[in-house]
C-alpha cells in the first residue's frame, strides 16, 4: 500500500493513507519541517530548521536523529547508493549513509547563500542551487562536475528541483520560470514559466516525465517540453509543496493554508483535502507503487519488504552493481 507523507512548520510529520485518513503524526522535531523523503525500507527522512535530520520508522517511531552542518532545506534519499543528500543554508550540500546516518562529506558552493531544494539524478549526480542563481551538479563523491550562474528577470532564487528518470534535470525559480538544465554542463535547454509570477517552491515529475509545481498562487501540471497542461488554484494559501503519488497516479499538494489537496493528475480536479495540520505544509514526498528497480541498480529475488507491504519484484532483475537482495529486504551480499 502507498502512503503520502507531509512535512509542516507545526513541527511535526504526517503519514496520510490514499483515502485521506490520518495514519500517525511524528512530533519528535523541536522547529519547522521543511522537507520529507522516502527509502526504499518504508524509512522516512525529514530535515528542517532544528538542525537535524530524522530518520522515521514505518510505524512513525524514530530510527536516530544526527546533527546537520546547517539548517536543512530539502532532503532525497539516492535509491541506487542508498545515500541521504541534504540541502542546507550557507550554500552547503551534505551526504549522509542512509542507514547509519554517518556523515560521508559536506560540499560548499562558496557563496555563502542558501541552498534550497536538491535533486538528484538516477547517475547519483545531486543538483543544488542558492539565492544568488547559482546552480551546481555535485558528482556522489562530492567533487564539483560544474557550476553555473544564471541571469533571471526577476529573482535570484533557484529553489525546486527535479530529475527524471531519463536524467532529465529541471528547476525552478522565484521569479516563476522554469528550466530544463543540460546534466552535462549546465547549460539552459529550455524555459517556461508559471501560470502567474512568484516563487516556484517545489517540483516533482511521473514516470512519464511530466512536471508537477507547486507555485506560490498555483499547481500546475508541465509536459517534458514544459508545455502547461493544468492548472489548480483551490489553496487559500501559497501552493508550498508537491508529490505525485503513482498507485492512483494523484498529485498531492500542501500549502500555507495548513492543508494537503489531493489532485486528480491528468485533470487537476480536487478530490479530497486533509485538514490536521496547524501550521504550513513545507514538504511532501510518498511512497512508490512498486519498488523502482531501475533506480535501485540490484538483483532482487523475491519480494521486498516495504513498510510492512510486500511488492512482488521479477526474479533476477540485474543492472549495475550486482547488490543482491532476498525477502524482507536483508541484504545478502554483492558481486
Amino acid at each position: 500500500m502507498s502512503y503520502v507523507f507531509s512535512a509542516s512548520n507545526d513541527e511535526t510529520v504526517h503519514k496520510i493513507a490514499l483515502d485521506g485518513t490520518q495514519e500517525w503524526i511524528f512530533t519528535d522535531p523541536p522547529d519547522w519541517v521543511r522537507d520529507v523523503a522516502y527509502d526504499p525500507y518504508g524509512y522516512v527522512l525529514c530535515v528542517g530548521r532544528g538542525d537535524i535530520m530524522y530518520r522515521i520508522e514505518p510505524d512513525g517511531d524514530s530510527d536516530w536523529a544526527v546533527d546537520l552542518p546547517e539548517r536543512g532545506q530539502g532532503v532525497h534519499v539516492d535509491w541506487r547508493n542508498y545515500a541521504i543528500y541534504v540541502a542546507c543554508e550557507n550554500d552547503v550540500l551534505a551526504k549522509f549513509d542512509a542507514e547509519t546516518g554517518n556523515l560521508e562529506w559536506e560540499f560548499n558552493g562558496g557563496e555563502g547563500e542558501d541552498f534550497d531544494r536538491v535533486g538528484v539524478g538516477p547517475d547519483s549526480v545531486a543538483y543544488v542551487g542558492d539565492e544568488d542563481a547559482n546552480a551546481y551538479a555535485v558528482g556522489s563523491d562530492g567533487s564539483e562536475i560544474w557550476s553555473e550562474a544564471y541571469s533571471l528577470t526577476f529573482g535570484t532564487h533557484m529553489t525546486g528541483w527535479v530529475v527524471t528518470k531519463d536524467n532529465r534535470v529541471y528547476c525552478g525559480t522565484n521569479d516563476g520560470d522554469l528550466f530544463e538544465l543540460d546534466p552535462s554542463d549546465g547549460s539552459q535547454l529550455q524555459s517556461g514559466s508559471v501560470d502567474v509570477n512568484g516563487d516556484v517552491y517545489d517540483l516533482d515529475a511521473d514516470d512519464e516525465g511530466n512536471i508537477y509545481v507547486a507555485q506560490w498562487y498555483r499547481t500546475e501540471k508541465h509536459t517534458p517540453d514544459l508545455d502547461q497542461v493544468w492548472v489548480y488554484d483551490g489553496h487559500s494559501g501559497r501552493h508550498s509543496a508537491i508529490t505525485y503519488e503513482p498507485t492512483e497516479g494523484a498529485v498531492w499538494s500542501g500549502s500555507w493554508s495548513e492543508e494537503v489537496h489531493k489532485l486528480d493528475a491528468e485533470t487537476g480536479d480536487h478530490l479530497l483535502t486533509y485538514d490536521e495540520h496547524s501550521g504550513n505544509v513545507g514538504g511532501m514526498t510518498s511512497s512508490p507503487a512498486e519498488i523502482p528497480v531501475e533506480f535501485v541498480g540490484s538483483v532482487y529475488w523475491g519480494q521486498i519488504n516495504n513498510g510492512g507491504s510486500e511488492f512482488p519484484v521479477p526474479d533476477f532483475v540485474q543492472d549495475g552493481d550486482l547488490l543482491v537482495w532476498i525477502g524482507g529486504g536483508d541484504r545478502i551480499g554483492t558481486s
